[in-house]
């Protein structure tokens, strides 16, 4: 397993808890640290406008995946912005986070990467 060594990073601690409509917890340091202390590898990553705490499992005979739950957390929360464009920057930085998410996972060897969007806005804006 690789230590936290994802190209993007969170900037300060929780950043991205504030955009969060619930379940903010779960993609905070505090969770990553519990986490960690049951000895899961734990990797955020993040950038403007996005982020994500990804935590690797392993199950017996299908290997390991990264869990993102409740995330990843996008800044804008106006479905309307994310589905017609008005904002480039926001859609960039939530693409070259999800292929961030999905390169970290190659590099790591897990199977897939479940992710648990906090809403229906969310999952639109990540597909």
């Amino acid at each position: 397993m690789q230590n936290d060594s994802s190209k993007l990073k969170i900037n300060s601690e929780n950043e991205f808890i504030e955009y969060a409509k619930d379940g903010g917890f779960l993609q905070s340091e505090h969770w990553g640290k519990f986490q960690k202390s049951l000895g899961r590898e734990v990797i955020e990553i993040g950038d403007d406008g996005f982020g994500a705490l990804m935590i690797f499992h392993e199950l017996p005979v299908v290997g390991g995946y990264f869990f993102v739950p409740r995330g990843p957390i996008l800044r804008i929360t106006n479905y309307e912005l994310r589905i017609t464009n008005k904002n480039q920057v926001q859609k960039s930085n939530t693409q070259k986070g999800i292929i961030e998410i999905i390169r970290v996972a190659k590099e790591n060897n897990a199977g897939w990467v479940r992710i648990e969007p906090q809403g229906f806005e969310d999952l639109e804006a990540i597909k």
